[in-house]
C-alpha cells in the first residue's frame, strides 16, 4: 500500500470517527448531557424573575432584618405564593419539577441580597429532602404538597454532643403501641421556631449505630423550642434549640415507615443540601463583590477612582476568578444530581462533587467578603454599607452542614471508593 493510500485510509477513519462523535454529541445534547456551560432558557428565566422579586421585596428591608434579628416571614410567604418553595419538587407533589439546579439558582439569588434569608429558604429544602428521598408515598403526598404551597420546614439532627458526629446523638425514641415517645435535646436548629414541619432524628435502640427519622408537626405536645439564639451572623435566620419531652409521634410519621430509614435519609440528604450551601456561598460572594465594585467605582482617593489603583484591580481579578470557579463547581454538582443518582458509583461522585462545592464555595464567600471589606476600608466596616454583614454571614457557611475538615474527609473517602481520576 502506497503512502497516499495510507493517508486516504486514515482520513476516511478520521471522518468516520468525527461522524460518530457528532452523532453521540447530538444525542447527549438532546438528552441534556453534553458539555455545556450555559444555563437553559428556562433556568435563565428562573434567575431573572427571582432576582426581580428579591430586589423588590427583600433588598429594601435587609439591614432592618439584620439589626432586629427578625425572621424574613413576609418575604418567604411572598416567594411561597409564587411557587419558589417547591420549584424543585416533583409536579405530583405540587412542585414545578425543575430540579436541584432551580433550587440552587433561587438560593444563590437570595444570598446575593441576604445570606440569612437564604439560610431560611435552604433549611426548608433541607427539611423536605429526607421526606422526598426516603419518605413513604403517603408522607410525600401529605407534607411535600404543603411545602410546595409555602409551608416552612426544618431538619433536627445536631445536639450539644453530636454535631458532625451524628451517631453520637442521645435523643431516644421508644415504641409505645401505635406511637413513639421521643425524649432529648436538639441544638442550633434552623427554622425550628417558625417551622410547620420538622424532621427529627432519634435512636430507637440502645447503642444502635443507626437512627430513625420522625416527621413532627407544629403544636405537637412535648415538642418545645427555646428562644432564638443570638449569632455572629445570619441574624434574620431563626436558630433555636429543641426540647423533646415525652413527645408522642404516631407510627405513620416514622420516616419511610421503618426505623432504618433515618440514617439512609441523612446519607441521601446531606450531599444534596451541601450543594445548596455552596449556592449560598456563590450568591453571597457575588453580592459582596458588587458592593465593593460600586464603592471602588464611585469613590475617589488621591485624585482618581479607587478601582484605578493596580492593587485594587488585582483584588477584583482574584475575586472574579474565585467566584467563576465556585459557580461552575456548584452548577456541575447540581446538574449531576439532576441527571439521576442510581448506581453506587453515581452516589460516590455526588458526594465528591457536593463536598467540593460546599467546602470551596464557603471559603470563597468568606475570602471575597474579607477582600471586599478591605477595598471599602472604613465604609466597609460600617453597618449601613452592608459589606461587614456579609463577612459575618459568610463565616457560618464554613461551619454548618459539615466543616471544611468534614468535607475533606468526604472527598478523600470518595476518591478511595471510586475509580482513580485521570488528570
Amino acid at each position: 500500500m502506497s503512502k497516499l493510500d495510507d493517508i486516504e485510509t486514515n482520513a476516511k477513519k478520521l471522518t468516520e470517527s468525527v461522524a460518530i462523535f457528532k452523532k453521540d454529541e447530538a444525542e447527549e445534547e438532546k438528552e441534556g448531557r453534553g458539555l455545556n456551560f450555559e444555563l437553559t432558557a428556562t433556568q435563565k428565566q428562573i434567575r431573572t424573575e427571582a432576582r426581580k422579586v428579591i430586589e423588590e421585596t427583600l433588598k429594601p428591608v435587609v439591614l432592618e432584618l439584620d439589626q432586629k434579628h427578625q425572621y424574613p416571614r413576609d418575604f418567604l410567604k411572598q416567594i411561597g405564593d409564587l411557587g419558589y418553595m417547591g420549584i424543585w419538587l416533583p409536579e405530583k407533589y405540587g412542585g414545578a419539577e425543575l430540579g436541584i439546579i432551580s433550587l440552587v439558582l433561587i438560593t444563590e439569588e437570595i444570598a446575593r441580597v441576604c445570606a440569612g434569608a437564604s439560610a431560611a429558604y435552604g433549611a426548608t429544602a433541607l427539611g423536605a429532602l429526607p421526606i422526598l428521598l426516603n419518605g413513604t408515598e403517603e408522607q410525600r403526598e401529605k407534607y411535600l404538597t404543603k411545602i410546595a404551597s409555602g409551608a416552612i420546614a426544618s431538619f433536627a439532627i445536631t445536639e450539644s454532643g453530636s454535631g458532625s458526629d451524628a451517631f453520637a446523638m442521645t435523643t431516644k425514641a421508644v415504641r409505645d403501641g401505635d406511637y413513639y415517645v421521643l425524649n432529648g435535646e436538639k441544638q442550633f436548629i434552623t427554622n425550628s421556631g417558625e417551622a410547620d414541619i420538622c424532621v427529627v432524628f432519634a435512636k430507637t435502640k440502645k447503642n444502635d449505630r443507626g437512627f430513625a427519622g420522625f416527621i413532627i408537626e407544629r403544636g405537637t405536645p412535648g415538642f418545645n423550642v427555646g428562644p432564638n439564639r443570638r449569632k455572629m451572623g445570619l441574624h434574620c435566620s431563626d436558630t433555636r434549640d429543641i426540647s423533646l419531652s415525652d413527645c408522642r409521634v404516631h407510627k405513620d410519621n416514622l420516616l419511610g415507615g421503618t426505623e432504618s430509614a433515618g440514617i439512609l435519609a441523612v446519607l441521601n440528604t446531606f450531599p444534596r443540601s451541601r450543594i445548596v450551601v455552596g449556592a449560598q456561598g456563590v450568591g453571597l460572594a457575588k453580592g459582596v463583590f458588587a458592593n465593593a465594585w460600586e464603592y471602588a467605582e464611585q469613590t475617589r482617593r488621591f485624585g482618581k477612582k479607587v478601582n484605578e489603583f493596580q492593587p485594587i484591580q488585582y483584588e477584583f481579578s482574584e475575586m472574579e476568578c474565585m467566584i467563576e470557579t465556585a459557580e461552575t463547581l456548584v452548577y456541575k454538582a447540581a446538574c449531576f444530581v439532576d441527571r439521576g443518582v442510581k448506581a453506587a458509583k453515581d452516589r460516590n461522585e455526588m458526594v465528591r462533587l457536593a463536598s467540593l462545592a460546599k467546602w470551596y464555595c464557603a471559603d470563597v464567600a468568606f475570602n471575597v467578603a474579607n477582600k471586599a471589606v478591605g477595598i471599602c476600608a472604613g465604609s466597609g466596616y460600617m453597618e449601613e454599607n452592608g459589606t461587614e454583614k456579609r463577612l459575618r454571614d459568610a463565616k457560618a457557611l464554613q461551619i454548618y452542614e459539615g466543616t471544611a475538615n468534614i468535607q475533606r474527609n468526604e472527598i478523600f473517602l470518595a476518591l478511595v471508593r471510586g475509580p482513580k481520576k485521570i488528570r
